[in-house]
Parts: C-alpha cells; sequence; structure tokens
C-alpha cells in the first residue's frame, strides 16, 4: 500500500483515533513492536493490519506526511501533546494479555526461572498504565488529582509474592516448597488478569473522551462514563466484560421492552479487596425504566448501586440505625444483603425505600440518544478482547460462576498463606473447604473428592473456575 492510496482511503472515526495515536507512538513509544506484534493488536482493536503496520513501521521521510495528514495538533506553541501515552497503555496490555498465556503451572524449575521473569515484565507494563492513565489526564487537563490513579493502595502488591517467587531460584528451597509453585502461579495470573482488565476498561473510555473526531455527544458520554467507573472500579478487579453485540430494540417504546429486546449493553463482573464481588449493567430504557441506567446486584441479588460518601452521610445522619447496614469500599459504600443485616421490622421498610431509590442509577448527568449510547458501547467493544463478546448473560449463569471463582481465589491465597505460615490445620482445613465449595459449584463430583484433596488438584479446580467465566 504506497502512501497516495493510503490517503485516499475514507477511514472512519475510529480508524482515525486509532492510527492517529499509533503514527505518535512510533515516535515516541517505549517498547518495539514486531510484526507479529502489530498483527496481535490489529486484531485487538479491529484495524486492518496492513494499516496499522503501515503507520507503525514508517521510514523517517513518510512521517511529516503522516502526522499532517492526522492532523496532530499542539498544546500551545511548542508543547506537544502526549497523545501516545494513549496507544502505549494499548501496547501494554497486549503484552500483559500476551505474557500472561504464556505461564506455566508447572512446578519445573524450568518453568519457575521462565514464570518469574514473565511475571516481572507483566508488573511493570502494569505499573506503566496505571502511571500513564493518570499523567495523561493531567497533561490534558493540567489538573493532577491523585484520584486519577487507578491503583492507588497497597491492597495488591504482587511484587511482594513475585519477590518470595525470587528465593525459589535456591536449588534446596525450591526442592522443599516446589509444591506450592502452582499455586502461586495461580494467584499472580488471576489478580494480573482481572486487575489488568479493570485498567484497560477505564482507559478505554479515556482515549474516547479525548479523540479529536467523535462527535460531542460520544465524547461526553465517555467521559462521564470514565469518571464513574474510576469511582467505582479505583482498586478493584474485573472478572468479567461481555458487550453485546446483537441487534437492540430500539423503535418500540421503553415502556413496552423487556430483557428479550437486548436492552442490556455492557455487563462487567466486578469485585473488590475483600473478595466482595458484584455485577453491574448498562442498560437502555425499558419497562418501568425511562432511561438509560445501571442495574447492580450482589450475589444475594440485592438490586442497588453504589452510594458515595456525601451520599451515605446523608443517609446515616437521618437515620443513624441503617450504619450497619453498609458496607465500605474506600470512599464506596454499598448495601448489605439485608439477610446480613440486623434490624428491626420497621427499618426492614426503610432498607426498602433506601434501596429503591438507588436501584436503578442514571448512568449519565446529561440525556443522550440511545443512538448515541449504542455507538459508543460499540467503540468500547471494537477495543476489547475476543472473549468479551460472549452473549449477555440473562440468566445470570454467568454471575454466578465470576462468584465462585472470586470465593475460591479468596480460600486459595488464604491456602498460600497457610502454606507459609506452617499452619497444617489450617491449611488442611482450606484444602478440604476448596474442594467442597468445587463440589457444591459443580466443578468435580462427590467421588472425585480425594483425587483433587492435593495442591495439584487445587490447581486444576482454579483452572476449571476460570475458564468456566469465558465460556
Amino acid at each position: 500500500m504506497d502512501n497516495n492510496t493510503f490517503f485516499e482511503t475514507d477511514f472512519s472515526e475510529y480508524e482515525k483515533t486509532m492510527l492517529r495515536l499509533a503514527v505518535l507512538y512510533r515516535d515516541d513509544g517505549a517498547f518495539t513492536l514486531d510484526r507479529k506484534d502489530i498483527e496481535e493488536l490489529s486484531t485487538l482493536l479491529e484495524i486492518d493490519y496492513y494499516r496499522l503496520e503501515k503507520v507503525l513501521l514508517l521510514f523517517e521521510e513518510e512521517i511529516s506526511q503522516f502526522t499532517q495528514y492526522f492532523s496532530l495538533c499542539k498544546i500551545g506553541k511548542d508543547e506537544p501533546i502526549f497523545d501516545y501515552y494513549l496507544f502505549e497503555i494499548i501496547v501494554n496490555f497486549h503484552f500483559i494479555c500476551k505474557y500472561l498465556n504464556q505461564i506455566s503451572y508447572q512446578d519445573d524449575y524450568a518453568d519457575l526461572e521462565n514464570n518469574l521473569d514473565l511475571f516481572l515484565k507483566i508488573s511493570h507494563h502494569f505499573e506503566i498504565i496505571n502511571m500513564k492513565s493518570a499523567a495523561y489526564e493531567y497533561m490534558s487537563g493540567r489538573d493532577f488529582q491523585y484520584g486519577s490513579l487507578i491503583y492507588s493502595n497497597n491492597d495488591f502488591a504482587p511484587q511482594n509474592v513475585i519477590t518470595q517467587l525470587r528465593i525459589f531460584l535456591t536449588r534446596e528451597y525450591y526442592k522443599q516448597n516446589k509444591i506450592i509453585l502452582p499455586i502461586i502461579y495461580q494467584i499472580l495470573n488471576y489478580e494480573f488478569y482481572t486487575r489488568s482488565n479493570t485498567l484497560y476498561l477505564i482507559c478505554l473510555t479515556q482515549i474516547i473522551k479525548h479523540s479529536p473526531y467523535y462527535n460531542k455527544d460520544i465524547c461526553d458520554i465517555a467521559e462521564g462514563l470514565y469518571y464513574h467507573l474510576l469511582f467505582m472500579l479505583k482498586n478493584a478487579r474485573i472478572i468479567s466484560i461481555r458487550v453485546n453485540t446483537l441487534s437492540q430494540s430500539i423503535v418500540s417504546k421503553p415502556e413496552l421492552r423487556t430483557k428479550k429486546d437486548n436492552t442490556t449493553r455492557l455487563q462487567i463482573l466486578y469485585g473488590y479487596a475483600n473478595y466482595d464481588t458484584y455485577s453491574i449493567r448498562l442498560d437502555l430504557a425499558h419497562e418501568g425504566e425511562g432511561f438509560v441506567h445501571y442495574n447492580n446486584k450482589s450475589p444475594g441479588g440485592v438490586r442497588c448501586c453504589i452510594f458515595d460518601e456525601t451520599e451515605y452521610r446523608s443517609i446515616i445522619s437521618k437515620h443513624p440505625q441503617m450504619a450497619d447496614c453498609f458496607i465500605r469500599y474506600g470512599d464506596r459504600w454499598m448495601l448489605k444483603e439485608r439477610v446480613n443485616c440486623e434490624i428491626s421490622k420497621e427499618d426492614k421498610t426503610l432498607y426498602e425505600i433506601i434501596r429503591t431509590e438507588k436501584e436503578h442509577d442514571p448512568v449519565l448527568r446529561k440525556d443522550y440518544s440511545e443512538d448515541a449510547v449504542v455507538a459508543f458501547v460499540h467503540l468500547i467493544g471494537k477495543m476489547l478482547p475476543q472473549n468479551c463478546f460472549l452473549p449477555i448473560d440473562r440468566d445470570e449463569v454467568n454471575s454466578k460462576h465470576c462468584f465462585s471463582c472470586d470465593k475460591i481465589m479468596k480460600d486459595v491465597i488464604y491456602l498460600y498463606a497457610a502454606y507459609f505460615s506452617c499452619h497444617e490445620k489450617a491449611y488442611a482445613k482450606l484444602v478440604e473447604r476448596i474442594v467442597e465449595k468445587a463440589i457444591c459449584y459443580n466443578i468435580i463430583t462427590e467421588s472425585e473428592k480425594i483425587e483433587y484433596s492435593c495442591i495439584d488438584g487445587i490447581s486444576i479446580i482454579v483452572e476449571c473456575v476460570k475458564k468456566r467465566i469465558l465460556d
């Protein structure tokens, strides 16, 4: 493809956005990309390989022509926009996924050295995304806020576990403790996978909101969702994302629509550091709700969105007896399931009033056409991995699998801690508990209980439960 043919192409707003970022990355990006990387990025981003290759492997004499075509603007006279950060975020996410897929779950010494190297690389790419996402907001708005960091606390400290892996390089230590290596690999893989999902999804809204090519409604929707996701998912994990690519019924009257009309466009299964997990859906207007809204659910089926600090304080200042009905996640508050609240009969009525007022939270402060919302979700979907293009979980089967996966992973982390604290009784009890949960969740059968009551069995259970959330 020569330059004249390239510039005669009728690019979409999406292609202009991504190719413009790629041109900038070509000049300033930190990581060298080979043709295999470009091929995988073109698949991830749904960009024609030859177009992406053209802008990422430019000859020096072609640079000025491409930068002029994609209207690379300046802040002031001499200060360049740091838009290449946004493509670098995509590149880093690509490498995280690539390296996670290369992890081996065997306890061989050769696998140990290779896995340690891979986890160090993954951790490096993870930190770059976290830092550059916040830095870009500063560069574009000149108003750096600590809150712009997606991960800003010490709940996730993979370096501690990675450092421990280094100790296994000592042959004697390796021989004595290699049995636990598959569990360490599983924990690191799961924690990096779920948190990288969070980083990437929030960064996708950044890419859209800062694009010079989309119309104002699309950019405003992206900005609104960016701040909401940053609030909801700060220091959190995304276990599963599903995007609805089926045609939606937006011609019929909203009050006549049901879930069969594909009103749910985006579904996210997410959780916090204590392994509490929730399901949130982005819905178009339907029966009972005449606007674009969220549906948020706990595993027990409590329908309620997140309360911010101001909302929470306002409620308990009027009704102090309701304080024990909330659970705190940083500066966010969620209603507990009612069965877990010790409240009077009268207060149960109050609980329902508080809950129903937040049951269907408006997604955006301003009304936008449903066409604009659908178009925005479509853009998000174009940049998400292929495993996100699964049917929306109408019957909540996948939600249950995600909740189950998180519960098992919580016990697996406790098992890891019990092993290194030499707490044999706790270790044995946790193995038994994980196996019992696997039976309860129909991962294994009762007759297989003894077979799976070991580290290798636990590792297989984890693999099975993780695979479920992608099926």
